[in-house]
């Protein structure tokens, strides 16, 4: 698979930014995905780099970065709505970017919890709405666990795409009626798919009276969990970029 370490600007031209860039390994098609990792990883992470490898598996462009804190570790004073926001933009220019016969036509966006808020927030910008032609969120943060105060983007703008949520029946970080509410709300053309018994990574997570599971046990569901989100989430990236009548020569 052939990849290459990419740097680019984020949108406002205050940062250097790392990324990864993927070809695609089957035929290329005029789609693009750019994948956004969460708070606590990296674009190293397994979510992103699988994400890009199965996505340049199906023809798309891929791209995974880091967000500016990443250098530091210290994501508590990024904001996703300012300076997410400019990452990501700067990501979407690299992509756009592109001469005539690389530049995409269809531009997907792939968010783990925080990155899936960024994803969702730019969907929803007037200026890039009809840009956006589909996102994917990993675990939607409602709010902190415990806690009320909303996390969700601040601006409910209409969505002219679909949006994929793969959400943990157990996740602490939004529960699944939670997510629903938002969504019925927002009014977001979605649709939400339960990892069973999965926290916000997907980790597996029982109940007061449920069977503790072994450390190997734990480990393998977790795993488990993580394949059928990259599955479902690729199943519906394919559906969605099915009408591909623009491939590349």
């Amino acid at each position: 698979m052939e990849t290459n370490e990419v740097t680019f600007l984020s949108g406002d031209g205050r940062t250097v930014l790392q990324g990864v860039w993927y070809l695609p390994t089957a035929k290329a098609t005029n789609g693009a995905l750019i994948v956004l990792h969460g708070s606590s990883n990296t674009k190293e992470s397994q979510l992103s780099v699988e994400m890009c490898q199965r996505a340049a598996g199906i023809g798309l462009t891929a791209l995974r970065f880091d967000f500016r804190f990443v250098p530091d570790g210290d994501s508590a004073k990024f904001n996703p709505y300012q300076e997410g926001l400019e990452d990501l933009l700067g990501a979407y220019n690299f992509i756009a970017s592109f001469g005539k016969e690389m530049k995409p036509k269809r531009i997907y966006l792939a968010g783990k919890s925080l990155g899936g808020l960024v994803a969702l927030a730019m969907a929803q910008k007037p200026e890039y709405r009809d840009k956006i032609n589909g996102v994917i969120i990993f675990g939607l943060p409602v709010h902190q666990p415990g806690q009320n105060r909303s996390l969700l983007p601040p601006d409910k703008g209409e969505l002219d795409c679909y949006v994929l949520v793969l959400q943990g029946e157990r996740d602490p970080y939004g529960s699944l009626d939670e997510v629903r509410d938002y969504c019925l709300e927002a009014s977001i053309p979605s649709m939400i798919v339960t990892i069973e018994k999965a926290g916000h990574s997907f980790e597996p997570v029982t109940l007061p009276g449920e069977a503790l599971l072994e450390l190997h046990e734990a480990e393998e569901r977790h795993q488990v969990n993580i394949y059928e989100a990259l599955h479902e989430a690729m199943d519906w990236l394919e559906e969605e970029d099915s009408d591909r009548d623009n491939f590349r020569i």
